[in-house]
């Protein structure tokens, strides 16, 4: 599920050309003028290069909204072929000839909750490779719902996002109910967009909320937390966005 962009390399493509080039070989001799030229062109160059990182990140936040709503539809989709979430699906062990999902609470007791309407589990629980969160990808690879390897387990069987973080499941992250989509490692402008595509774009409330504590593993939250963030988004930052498991 990840889109290779364009190579954005605005500055080697000036950098490469003659004029450029000898610019640079003639530093020695500049004059006054040349210098203040020649800082004005840096100037430029570093401004243009950051707006292509302002515009990759805006672009990517405009795709992976459509992403998250996709993955909300085929989640959808396969309720409706199967009469279960994906993962929460009491006969995808018989039918995809696969392991019983299990899901691990904070204390660390293992129980079989499929069957609750809900893909249970906390988001980076890499301990319990069988945990509802982890097959419920399987289950959607098993059944043609999305393109991948279904064998793979725990937080191997996770997508990768554009950012290079991750798409993942929780049974209720950021102090959300009734189950989460969540992705991670998102440009705070790109989070923000993602917001405002899919709802009131204010990281703390609506269907879309977030926070810049990024997960790391091992983690002991596992990617989980209770509530989202109070600050504004800040572009400077990286993100975990959640929002709904099933379109609204």
């Amino acid at each position: 599920m990840r889109l290779k962009l364009p190579n954005w390399s605005l500055a080697r493509t000036i950098y490469r050309t003659q004029r450029w080039r000898s610019l640079i070989r003639s530093n020695s001799g500049f004059g006054g003028v040349e210098l203040i030229i020649n800082i004005v062109l840096i100037g430029i160059v570093f401004l243009l290069l950051l707006k292509a990182e302002e515009g990759i990140d805006y672009v990517g936040g405009v795709f992976t909204a459509r992403r998250v709503e996709t993955t909300q539809l085929l989640i959808f989709s396969y309720r409706e072929d199967h009469s279960f979430l994906p993962g929460d699906d009491p006969l995808a062990p018989r039918r995809f000839r696969r392991d019983q999902a299990r899901t691990r609470n904070a204390s660390g007791n293992y129980a079989d909750l499929t069957d609750n309407n809900v893909i249970d589990g906390y988001l980076l629980d890499g301990e319990n490779i069988l945990g509802e969160q982890f097959t419920a990808w399987r289950d959607m690879r098993f059944s043609g719902k999305i393109d991948g390897d279904p064998s793979l387990e725990g937080l191997a069987a996770l997508p990768s996002n554009l950012f290079g973080g991750i798409y993942g499941l929780d049974s209720g992250n950021l102090g959300m109910e009734d189950g989460s989509l969540c992705l991670s490692n998102l440009p705070g402008l790109t989070a923000e967009v993602i917001d405002k595509e899919l709802d009131d774009g204010v990281i703390s409330t609506g269907n879309v909320v977030a926070t810049a504590r990024l997960p790391e593993i091992p983690d002991d939250a596992w990617g989980h937390y209770d509530e989202p963030d109070s600050e504004p988004y800040d572009p400077d930052k990286r993100y975990l966005l959640c929002t709904t498991q099933l379109p609204l």
